[in-house]
């Protein structure tokens, strides 16, 4: 169960999601933490953390390490190779690391330009050389998948980095999840807990929730900060298709209560489970505060 876990690093040092709004103390003992569990891979952006120290504190830890090239959209096409390398061994310095394990693209708008094939190959050939393990793109919407395959080809992504959550199965309803796994490419599940907001008191949300607020209080109701865990975890832990889960944590007894809490899953709620796939709730990038 535990080794499917991959620790987030979004919410180290700067805000993210609803809940995340100081800074954070408590890396070292969230990091040591998540050894203990003998989790092994963190996910990873050089934009998510300013503070050198956190940054040594990460790099200390030795963890295999998936990051992201950032847009190539202003990149011009003469000078990707330059932006690509510097990428690279940006990340490579930041991590005192020899490789990395996983490079994703970071913004899937990227697959619509012409010029995301030279980007495509010039990963390869850093694939090619043990510099980079695995390559893949972290992507918002199952429409996205289709265009992705057809500008990898004649190669594939390794890994595919999407949302999904108790109100969001878009990837699974749609036959994505399995044509994915068909073509063997690792499938890795972001936004289980939808950055926050299964955690939040109804009452507290903007009116922008008001139209969800029926079915947020129907899921929020009777359930504590442990039950939330249990439920959002095993959802997805329990989908056949999802090789790993990324999850987030800001403090040590945050990322305690969550190894506690998901244990024993709670089947009967678990069965009762209707996803909502409304793109305006669960996807954040159309929330307004």
């Amino acid at each position: 169960m535990f080794n499917k876990i991959i620790l987030g690093t979004a919410n180290f040092n700067k805000n993210y999601g609803l809940i995340n709004k100081n800074l954070l103390k408590d890396t070292r003992r969230v990091l040591a933490f998540a050894k203990k569990k003998k989790i092994k891979t963190i996910d990873f952006a050089p934009k998510y953390i300013n503070n050198k120290k956190t940054l040594n504190l990460i790099a200390k830890a030795r963890f295999d390490v998936i990051s992201k090239l950032p847009s190539i959209k202003k990149v011009p096409k003469k000078n990707m190779e330059k932006f690509i390398k510097k990428q690279i061994y940006k990340n490579l310095s930041l991590l005192k690391s020899n490789n990395i394990f996983c490079m994703l693209f970071h913004d899937s708008k990227d697959f619509r330009l012409k010029k995301i094939k030279d980007a495509i190959k010039i990963l390869i050939e850093y694939k090619k050389q043990k510099i980079i393990r695995k390559i893949g793109v972290s992507i918002y919407n199952p429409e996205e998948i289709n265009l992705i395959l057809k500008n990898f080809k004649p190669y594939k992504p390794d890994v595919i980095q999407l949302p999904f959550n108790v109100f969001d199965n878009r990837f699974q309803v749609t036959g994505k999840l399995k044509k994915l796994k068909r073509l063997k490419v690792e499938i890795h599940a972001r936004s289980i807990f939808l950055q926050g907001l299964f955690f939040k008191d109804v009452k507290n949300l903007s009116s922008y929730f008001r139209k969800w607020e029926k079915k947020l209080y129907h899921f929020r109701k009777n359930k504590n900060e442990k039950t939330i865990y249990n439920i959002c975890f095993n959802y997805v832990n329990r989908n056949k298709f999802i090789d790993k889960i990324i999850i987030g944590f800001k403090f040590e007894k945050e990322i305690s209560s969550f190894f506690k809490s998901i244990v024993k899953p709670k089947i009967k709620i678990l069965k009762e489970i209707k996803p909502i796939n409304d793109v305006k709730l669960v996807n954040p990038s159309f929330w307004r505060k």
